[in-house]
């Protein structure tokens, strides 16, 4: 991403578990899954969770920047073609 300044708090945090190479480090992850946790967080509310997502996946699809997405909405699934739909995705 090029631009994440409207992320300021949310996304930038998730770059906190990589080293400066881009690979993911184990050991940044597991510091900032604790601070997380100290710091009581349960979880992204769902709106800005499928938000997020779909925002991420226009990005991928209208920049050809993989061939595919893959979603994990663990006791979610609801959710789904909520994120497709905000995405611009449709499934016929």
């Amino acid at each position: 991403m090029k631009d994440i300044s409207k992320y300021q708090g949310i996304i930038p945090a998730f770059y906190a578990c990589y080293e400066d190479d881009g690979s993911v480090s184990p050991e940044r992850t597991r510091k900032f899954t604790r601070y997380l946790i100290e710091k009581g967080v349960k979880g992204l509310p769902t709106q800005l969770g499928i938000e997020m997502a779909a925002e991420m996946i226009a990005k991928i699809k209208d920049e050809g920047l993989c061939d595919g997405v893959h979603i994990m909405a663990i006791g979610a699934e609801k959710n789904v073609p909520k994120i497709l739909e905000k995405a611009g995705i449709s499934i016929d």
